[in-house]
């Protein structure tokens, strides 16, 4: 339908709207349209400023206050580096257009001037979308140069191509207007004036708006002073993300204009979410002074973000929450509700360094209360859990909980050249490499907070212990080594060549046989082979410790059966009542006999009955697992899953359990001998009791699920013994928190514990 001979002729009308036509034969028709008097009209001349017009791509676009046709008008001028250059619409032209007829239209008046290359024909003139879906009209146009032309099209869904969705539903929300303002594959200036709308556009007020970058491109988003742009399309927080390139001066993220326009809905309750990562960095972390900046003829307001806020992490997303009110904006001008009553600009400093950098940012959202977390893709299936916490971390692997410092360490299973080592996913110093190794598969930690590593490139097994690196086992078969997953002999598990205590390693050989070995944890280059040939050619990944005696293992490519095995080395097949492909990972929870395993072929979590082979359902929607993707936490009764297609470790809490240790992963003795919360769910307050075993400075804080101090209970010195305090389920301003999950932890100097409560509303 676009044969771009035929779109010369557009030029020979400087005086009126030019329209496209579809025809039976895919041909385009330049025709003159007169629109009838509409009810309304929504037009911007830029005599006197851009009124909220935005210009994306490589280019230098300024005002100019001469030159426009007449008067004022918005030049581009195309540097021809890079990305299309597209006009973006402000708010009031956004919202329903749905009492708007074919005799309404949207038009502009352009001037095209070629400095060099040649002529382009685009895909669209016009293009407008939202939720209903897309569609765009034009395609192929190309104005004259050198001289102010017209073009225009009706709003007749006979004219426009619908790329998605329906036109009743495009019309009903319309959250972007774009407009091409680009024609020549070199450099060109273009100047365009009077953009026109007719016909009436009702305000339509969006609760949740969210920029998760999964798509290709950038979409509406402009930038200023970067040093280019672009969307990689993975390792973002989820999908997709926008990287930034330093460049001359402080560089600018400008938000689009469907986040814009009246934020009053909002005041009290609304928030504003957005992910940070640095990529690469050089220098030192800046303070940023005005992170995020809101303006308006009302006003304007902004929030910073302090040295402290920023991860220096190359791999470790940070989410960084602000609410819509007036404590925690910093007002520069005018009053709170008038600035909120028109927002025209949100501007991001896309800058946190002092030396060179590239900046990610993803997940910009402009979200009400009922608003659910920016790109979530898991689906609870069960009300047994919930979704405790969520850490976004760039080529996850293995996971393992460290039972000494309480939090949670991982893997990248990668070359070490390329970050392949192990780094704390929790807590301080969280997405630093503490050990480079290559291709590290699995990681556990005993009582003492040593971490052995299955490392499958050299096929060897290494301890970490204060620091320090050294390799404890590289006696596995000889050509065909691989260890992968690992746990503690369970009590009762004593054989020929394993006591309980010791470590068990799965070595699944990719063209030999499938192995179990037992390690010391005391005495290096210890291995004895438990299990010489695993029968079949099941790929075993994954072992786990079960009651005692027992251990457990699944199969790659066996989705019929899990098995126990006893420490004389006999494998007992368990029939599953729902078949599970891929198999990679698995974990016991020993207060409720029940084996956790991630499978490959649905990529979800199940929970399964080892007494029965019954099969639950508990999560779907993960992208896809590694080796060592699941672990389980006995003390605060967690599963924590390793996304490693999404970049992400989840937390799922039991909603209703009483934890209980488990004899295979002791805790090591401290401080804190105590901690619960109850009632829990809890509606409106709760009662937070602990213990400590001797006197010690503590405090008590309650976290929300993005890792945000919301209220701090108690802080300063504490004789020993039993002590409580209740949450009134408010933050520290007093102000009532939203329904959900929230972390209480208590810490001394050398201890801490943590607990989960659900507050409802």
């Amino acid at each position: 339908m676009r044969n771009r001979n035929l779109v010369a002729p557009f030029g020979l009308w400087r005086a009126s709207i030019v329209t496209a036509v579809a025809l039976p034969l895919g041909l385009l028709l330049a025709i003159p349209l007169t629109p009838s008097p509409a009810a309304a009209l929504v037009t911007t001349t830029f005599n006197s400023s851009l009124e909220g017009w935005l210009v994306t791509g490589d280019n230098a676009s300024v005002w100019s206050s001469t030159g426009g046709n007449p008067g004022g008008c918005f030049d581009v001028n195309d540097l021809a580096t890079g990305a299309n250059n597209l006009a973006v619409a402000p708010p009031a032209y956004l919202g329903n257009w749905s009492a708007m007829t074919s005799a309404d239209s949207i038009r502009l008046d352009l001037f095209l001037h070629r400095i060099n290359g040649t002529q382009v024909g685009e895909p669209y003139q016009f293009r407008i979308s939202g939720p209903g879906g897309a569609a765009h009209t034009l395609g192929g146009y190309m104005p004259p140069q050198d001289v102010w032309a017209t073009v225009g099209a009706p709003l007749d869904s006979t004219t426009w191509v619908i790329e998605s969705g329906s036109w009743s539903a495009i019309l009903a929300h319309v959250n972007t207007v774009l407009i091409q303002v680009e024609f020549i594959s070199g450099a060109e200036e273009v100047r365009f004036d009077n953009v026109r709308l007719t016909g009436t556009v009702m305000p339509f007020f969006d609760s949740c708006v969210l920029e998760t970058f999964n798509t290709a491109g950038l979409g509406d988003w402009s930038f200023t002073s970067t040093g280019g742009v672009s969307n990689p399309g993975s390792q973002g927080n989820g999908g997709g993300y926008c990287r930034v390139a330093d460049g001359t001066g402080v560089s600018y993220a400008l938000v689009p204009a469907r986040f814009l326009g009246n934020w009053s809905p909002l005041d009290g309750s609304g928030r504003v979410t957005i992910d940070t990562r640095l990529v690469s960095s050089a220098g030192s972390v800046l303070n940023v002074p005005e992170f995020i900046r809101i303006s308006g003829p009302g006003g304007v307001a902004h929030v910073s973000l302090a040295i402290a806020d920023v991860s220096t992490s190359l791999l470790k997303w940070t989410r960084y929450e602000f609410p819509i009110q007036a404590s925690a904006w910093t007002l520069d001008s005018g009053t709170w509700p008038a600035l909120l009553a028109d927002v025209t600009e949100c501007r991001i400093q896309a800058e946190l360094m002092d030396g060179t950098e590239v900046l990610g940012i993803d997940n910009f959202g402009r979200l009400a209360a009922a608003c659910s977390d920016p790109d979530q893709t898991v689906v609870l299936q069960s009300p047994d859990f919930a979704k405790c916490s969520e850490e976004s971390f760039v080529t996850i692997g293995g996971i393992g909980f460290n039972p000494v410092d309480n939090e949670l360490y991982g893997l990248v299973d990668a070359a070490s050249a390329s970050g392949g080592g192990l780094y704390r996913v929790t807590g301080l110093g969280a997405g630093v490499r503490l050990q480079a190794y290559a291709t590290p598969t699995q990681v556990i930690f005993d009582a003492t907070g040593s971490a052995f590593i299955a490392e499958d490139t050299g096929g060897s097994v290494f301890r970490w212990s204060g620091g320090l690196s050294s390799v404890w086992v590289s006696g596995f078969h000889a050509g065909d080594d691989d260890p992968s997953g690992m746990c503690f002999a369970p009590p009762g598990f004593d054989g020929p060549n394993v006591d309980p205590g010791d470590i068990l390693v799965m070595d699944p050989g990719y063209s030999g046989p499938d192995e179990l070995w037992a390690f010391k944890t005391s005495v290096a280059e210890s291995e004895l082979q438990v299990i010489a040939d695993l029968p079949g050619s099941p790929d075993f990944r994954d072992v786990t410790a079960g009651p005692s005696g027992v251990v457990y293992t699944a199969s790659m490519n066996d989705a019929n059966n899990i098995y126990s095995i006893s420490a004389s080395g006999v494998l007992t097949p368990i029939a599953l009542s729902t078949p599970l492909s891929g198999m990679i990972s698995l974990a016991y929870d020993l207060a409720a006999a029940r084996l956790y395993v991630v499978e490959t072929g649905g990529n979800t979590l199940r929970r399964i009955n080892p007494a029965t082979g019954a099969v639950e359902l508990l999560a779907s929607g993960f992208d896809s697992f590694n080796d060592g993707a699941l672990e389980f936490d006995p003390e605060t009764q967690s599963v924590y899953v390793a996304d490693a297609g999404m970049h992400r470790v989840y937390r799922f809490c039991k909603t209703s359990s009483t934890a209980v240790p488990s004899a295979a992963r002791p805790r090591a003795p401290g401080e804190i001998t105590a901690l619960s919360v109850a009632p829990n769910p809890a509606r409106g307050s709760t009662r937070i009791a602990w213990s400590l075993s001797r006197a010690a400075d503590s405090r008590v804080v309650v976290f929300d699920v993005a890792g945000r101090a919301v209220r701090r209970i108690a802080a300063g010195a504490q004789a020993a013994g039993e002590a409580s305090r209740t949450w009134d389920g408010r933050d520290d301003s007093g102000n009532p928190v939203r329904s959900g999950v929230y972390l209480v932890r208590i810490e001394t100097a050398r201890d801490k514990r943590a607990a989960w409560v659900t507050l409802l509303r």
